[in-house]
């Protein structure tokens, strides 16, 4: 199957550029922790397009650098993975100019043989956290209404500590 069928004749950047609204979270409000990780699942509708989505969101507890934001397109031929971003999540084999070592982001460049792998990776310094790269992700992927499900993105928080 090529790119056109599984696409359902939607460029890439049709796919990711197209205003989408969250339509359903789980857990709705928070993340749910599951073995030593924080989830939570999103699903995602492009109206203009009538294109469904589905979005996860995942932090390591032990290692809150290593996290991960994935989109990934529900399309009639099957789920199509679009993005992903991740934290810092060095691992023992990889090579210091790695790019595991530094906040980057996995994406699909449409060419056959890369169908669903993700292979292309670009460093990024557009966030270096969690919650600025949630805000991130949403803000690229043209997600309009996310600040209903993550109100605490938008607010600084100051930690005072009493003196």
């Amino acid at each position: 199957m090529d790119w056109i069928e599984k696409l359902d004749g939607y460029s890439l950047d049709d796919l990711l550029q197209a205003e989408k609204q969250i339509v359903a979270k789980e857990p709705k409000s928070g993340f749910k922790e599951e073995f030593n990780h924080f989830k939570t699942d999103l699903e995602l509708e492009a109206i203009s397009i009538k294109a469904r989505y589905r979005m996860f969101i995942r932090q390591n507890k032990t290692y809150p650098e290593n996290f991960s934001i994935g989109l990934e397109y529900y399309g009639p031929q099957g789920t199509v993975k679009l993005i992903r971003f991740n934290g810092a999540h060095k691992r023992i084999e990889d090579k210091i100019d790695d790019h595991h070592y530094n906040y980057h982001i996995h994406f699909e460049t449409g060419e056959e043989e890369s169908l669903n792998t993700l292979q292309t990776t670009e460093n990024t310094k557009e966030y270096s956290d969690l919650s600025s790269a949630i805000k991130y992700s949403m803000d690229r992927l043209c997600i309009t209404n996310y600040s209903g499900y993550f109100p605490e993105i938008d607010q600084l928080v100051i930690d005072l500590e009493e003196a």
